[in-house]
């Protein structure tokens, strides 16, 4: 049980830096 909610909040985690470096990179890009 602890084994998979700790994998979902690492996926989560990996997830949201993506996002915040696709929002970085498009924020680049406009300028």
């Amino acid at each position: 049980m602890n084994l998979s909610i700790g994998n979902t909040m690492q996926i989560f985690i990996i997830w949201l830096h993506l996002c915040h470096l696709q929002l970085s990179l498009s924020e680049s890009m406009n300028t």
